[in-house]
């Protein structure tokens, strides 16, 4: 009520227009507003939409100049004068001119010279399509690579803050393992940028405690275009890709597609040593070899259907098909003596299905911008998954003393979402509102079936054999407050509601388990801009980490001889507090701390099971306290070399305590990066990458070191038209993921490589109309989600 009542003393004006092309008096999407005051100071900035029309609010009066950027135009400026009391609406309509350049001049400006990384706004900026690196790359290796993320048991985190993954504003709808799966067939050369947010506001989904946004390359040329790629890369096996993606623009019709390819071929080598009770231990080898061949399309249509309302239709999904072998040796030793081990094969195949369909209706309401969003989305997933298995028994002296047992499985999966959602953004005289409401329903249905052979016939094994339904319904609602008084300060204000019901039901065991909450989830944001250059940033977000939905299925699953896992269907939510402060100094250099509080942190663990065996399950924490301090500097260090410089400290304190066990986990850890970037001019660009991350914990495990080197070269052809790249990954493999648990007397070593060095060819080809655009109209934005659809 404070700032209402500050702000209706001061004067309120909207400052609206057009941009448009001088000649053809077509509309220029997307570009640069700025709006300064008498001392050049920039107080407002925003961008045209796909009409070419722009608005932002004023509050306060003086002299003031607008400008007016668009790439291939001269700039454009108007002087204009806001009277006290004057209120209202100021309009201008803006032409920009064809800029006089010679072309040969344009091309010196390649687009390499942009960083890898770029903090603004906010956000971190990934410039995916700048880098060498991503030559033949996948998307989720394209993430592993942004400064504070790191994979933990299958599961992205972001300055240790599990993450919200996006897809041109789209929900991904997948988390853990199949969000891995399904980022790992998605090529890097199809990204233009990656967008992370550390404290997104209550727009988007409660779920994660950041939020990253993959955005895909599009044509924004009129007529038809297409891009065309193609790549080939050995580490210890050959694999390849191909693609191809085409656009046709025309007035208010835009028309999308792609389709992709890839093959790939990787082994993983996980070694673990566990120490049960001091009194035996188990050695477990696991090497396996994943084979893929990975479908991806897309099609869409964007319509305007009048001046100021659109339409958007998206179809998208992949179809993948895997193959794996596994050899399995286990070794079991014992103080007493009775040692043994065990020796096993594995053979299986899985198919992924994953088609979306998603329809989103815009409307801009009027010249003040406000905008109505409706959107609608169906998502479905499909997962057939089997193995064979066989396992030798063997004595102290190598002998076998057992019969070789033969089992197999069969685990289709099928998760089907549906989900509604409106937003609304009303600009107001006191500020910018926002208003949204969204409804999802979730089921996922898993259906496992083992046997056994026994004299030559396929038994089913009911200790194994489960049948799993999840029923999930979230009603969400929030609402958004933004406005800037005074010139230099911005408050956002959001409260998002969501009421959450499930239901989990063991078919196999006929129990059912209900859950029903309702929770809050407020956000609030600060700036302050003394100046152009500088800008001070203090923010707070709770947040909720809901389980994945295999995660209560209560069965037993078979792993291996002494390797269990089970679902926990009492398990709780996890809730972040997180508070968080930043400097930025022209956009070049950034310092910022953050604290997150969190209450039943929800973790893998392992408890101990008859026979030696391990069961891996997952379970709440009492809670958890993460103190980080990171910066990141961009500098040039010659005309054609530019570093940035990323990293962080941070303190990690999990307070592991149980009814059976009394401790915490904590640890100091650090993170160092630095991303070169050489601009050598004629299209020669390159790139240099080195991390290192210091050892940290995370729930019950401590993670060591890792120090990874990458680099690549690049080359621009045909007159811009062609790029080719090659990249050499991991150049020294020693990206290799060390763990340490000590729970509840459970004492485990793990030691797992992944295949991670790579040397990787691509080629990219631009081809059809090369016109500026008059219409640039992407996908439809919707609110972000994450479902959490973990099979």
């Amino acid at each position: 009520m404070f700032l209402f009542m500050l702000n209706n003393t001061l004067a309120q004006t909207q400052v609206s227009g057009t941009i448009l092309d001088s000649l053809s008096q077509k509309p220029l999407p997307n570009a640069s507003i700025h709006i300064k005051n008498k001392a050049g100071i920039a107080i407002a900035s925003t961008s045209s939409n796909n009409k070419g029309n722009f608005s932002v609010v004023i509050t306060t009066t003086g002299d003031f100049t607008l400008i007016t950027d668009y790439i291939g135009y001269e700039s454009a400026s108007r002087r204009f004068t806001i009277a006290k009391d004057l209120g209202g609406e100021l309009k201008f309509d803006i032409g920009l001119s064809l800029a006089n350049i010679n072309l040969k001049d344009v091309k010196i400006v390649n687009k390499v010279s942009k960083p890898f990384i770029l903090f603004t706004g906010g956000k971190i900026i990934l410039n995916v399509s700048q880098s060498p690196l991503t030559a033949g790359d996948d998307a989720y290796s394209v993430l592993l690579r942004a400064p504070g993320v790191v994979e933990l048991d299958g599961t992205l985190i972001f300055r240790n803050k599990t993450i919200n993954v996006l897809i041109d504003g789209k929900p991904t709808h997948l988390t853990d393992a199949e969000l891995k799966n399904m980022l790992s067939s998605m090529p890097a050369n199809g990204i233009e940028r990656v967008e992370i947010i550390s404290n997104p506001s209550a727009k988007y989904d409660a779920a994660g405690g950041s939020v990253i946004n993959i955005i895909s390359a599009k044509n924004k040329r009129d007529g038809l275009n297409g891009v065309y790629s193609t790549g080939i890369g050995t580490g210890k096996y050959i694999k390849y890709n191909e693609g191809i993606n085409l656009n046709y623009r025309d007035k208010g019709l835009n028309v999308y597609g792609s389709y992709d390819f890839m093959h790939n071929k990787q082994y993983y080598d996980n070694r673990s040593n566990r120490i049960i009770d001091q009194t035996a231990s188990v050695y477990q080898t696991d090497y396996e070899v994943r084979s893929r061949f990975n479908n991806s399309y897309k099609i869409g249509v964007d319509y305007d259907l009048t001046r100021n309302s659109t339409i958007g239709i998206l179809l998208k999904g992949y179809t993948n098909y895997g193959k794996r072998t596994v050899g399995n040796q286990s070794d079991l030793r014992h103080i007493t003596g009775g040692d043994s081990s065990s020796l096993g094969n594995t053979a299986g195949n899985v198919k992924f299905t994953n088609p979306l369909v998603s329809i989103t209706y815009t409307k801009k309401i009027d010249s003040l911008g406000k905008e109505l969003s409706v959107s609608g989305d169906y998502f479905n997933y499909h997962k057939y998954w089997n193995d064979n298995f066989s396992t030798n028994y063997f004595d102290a002296n190598g002998s076998q003393f057992l019969p070789t047992t033969y089992f197999r499985n069969s685990l289709p999966g099928t998760v089907s979402n549906y989900s509604f959602s409106i937003d609304y953004a009303a600009p107001s005289k006191i500020g910018k509102f926002e208003y949204g409401i969204r409804n999802q329903f979730t089921t996922t249905d898993n259906d496992a079936k083992w046997e056994n052979l026994i004299n030559d016939d396929w038994i089913n094994d009911a200790t194994k054999t489960n049948h799993f339904i999840y029923r999930e319904n979230i009603n969400a609602a929030y609402v958004n407050y933004t406005n800037t008084f005074q010139l230099k300060y911005t408050i956002t204000v959001g409260l998002r509601a969501e009421q959450t019901n499930t239901k989990g039901e063991l078919v196999t065991g006929n129990q059912i388990n209900d859950n029903h909450y309702l929770k809050l989830f407020p956000n609030i944001n600060f700036n302050y801009t003394p100046g152009v250059d500088n800008e001070f940033a203090l923010t707070y977000r709770k947040s909720i980490d809901r389980f994945g939905l295999n995660i209560v299925n209560p069965f037993v699953i078979y792993q291996n001889q002494y390797s269990l896992s089970q679902g926990n269907p009492g398990i709780l939510p996890q809730i972040n507090n997180n508070f968080e402060f930043t400097y930025t100094l022209k956009r070049a250099f950034v310092l910022g701390a953050s604290y997150t509080h969190t209450t039943d942190p929800l973790v893998p663990v392992y408890i101990k099971g008859p026979d030696n065996i391990v069961i891996s399950t997952y379970n709440n924490l009492k809670a958890a306290d993460l103190f980080y301090v990171y910066y990141d500097l961009t500098f040039p260090i010659t005309k054609w070399w530019t570093t940035d410089l990323s990293g962080g400290t941070g303190f990690y304190k999990y307070n592991t305590s149980s009814s059976l066990f009394k401790g915490n986990n904590s640890t100091w850890s650090y993170l160092l990066q630095t991303e070169n970037t050489f601009n050598f001019g004629n299209g020669w660009a390159a790139e240099l990458n080195v991390l290192d991350r210091g050892p940290y914990a995370s729930g019950i495990y401590k993670l060591q070191t890792i120090l990874t080197t990458s680099t690549g070269v690049s080359k621009n052809l045909a007159h811009n038209k062609a790029n080719i790249k090659l990249a050499l990954l991991d150049i020294f493999n020693t990206e290799r993921q060390k763990v340490n648990i000590n729970y509840q007397d459970l004492v485990i070593n793990q030691n797992n490589k992944t295949e991670t060095r790579f040397l990787n060819l691509s080629l990219t080809y631009k081809f059809g109309n090369t016109k500026v655009k008059s219409n640039s109209k992407g996908p439809s934005k919707t609110d972000e989600t994450e479902h959490r659809l973990n099979n």
